[in-house]
């Protein structure tokens, strides 16, 4: 009885990570159906299960990170019997899913999907030999590549897809399907997204000019550290007359410049 035991307990170990640690998943699963402001919290985790990070971040939003298997990760079983994958595993693939208050419900199972990024090697290697083609200016090749791994919740494919159809790259110009791909990078807190889309509504590319829209956009991306979003609420509040601001990005700025010398 005891041999048996044991024999069970090791066919459970290698047979279903998942079963012994949550937010680890033995592969990537179909999360196509996930869709941003329709999809509960309650949703994703009935789908994708317990998440391995959980955290509340600053506007009442949660973020949820789960690690799937891919061919190359190396998993160690130790960590899956305490369940700790915290730290994630060596070339496991990542999905974050990050929710919104909506108000208006007193669940935070009810919190909406507002963006979802994923990212294994695979996917960053080919968005990777995109990125070289379109500094060749193979914009053609590069287009097909970068969109299908936009349409798999890879944050910098959705940007990069969102800055061809700004500048026509390969593609007509078109600031609707520009500003459509940011929002989706934006809503996984992308921060050169975030920035992009503060832009479309401070130039009014396809949009009506709305600086306070821009401000906000720009303000998040900010807020994460990004430098160019920064100067740009520097130019703003200058142009406002709001020296506060003006002067607390600046303070902001030169410290995150002095970090990186």
């Amino acid at each position: 009885m005891k041999n048996l035991i044991i024999i069970l307990f090791i066919g459970v170990l290698f047979s279903g990570c998942s079963l012994l640690n949550p937010g680890y998943l033995n592969s990537k699963p179909e999360i196509e159906k996930m869709i941003p402001y329709k999809t509960t919290l309650s949703d994703v985790e009935d789908t994708l299960g317990t998440p391995a990070i959980s955290q509340i971040e600053f506007g009442n939003q949660i973020k949820y990170k789960y690690f799937y298997n891919t061919p190359n990760a190396s998993v160690d079983t130790s960590l899956m019997i305490k369940g700790n994958y915290s730290e994630g595993c060596k070339d496991c693939g990542q999905i974050i899913a990050t929710f919104a208050w909506k108000g208006g419900v007193g669940d935070y199972k009810q919190f909406l999907l507002r963006g979802l990024a994923v990212s294994d090697k695979r996917i960053e290697s080919e968005v990777s030999h995109a990125c070289a083609l379109l500094a060749e200016k193979k914009f053609e090749e590069a287009y097909p590549i970068l969109l299908k791994a936009a349409e798999g919740h890879s944050s910098l494919a959705q940007q990069t897809v969102g800055l061809m159809y700004v500048n026509g790259d390969g593609v007509e110009r078109d600031y609707i399907k520009a500003a459509h791909w940011f929002a989706r990078a934006s809503g996984a807190d992308y921060p050169p997204a975030l920035y992009d889309l503060g832009a479309i509504y401070r130039n009014g590319e396809g949009v009506a000019v709305d600086v306070n829209t821009a401000i906000y956009f720009y303000t998040k991306s900010a807020n994460f550290g990004y430098p160019m979003a920064m100067t740009e609420l520097i130019k703003i509040h200058k142009a406002i007359g709001d020296q506060k601001q003006v002067e607390y990005w600046t303070k902001r700025y030169e410290s995150i410049s002095k970090n990186k010398r």
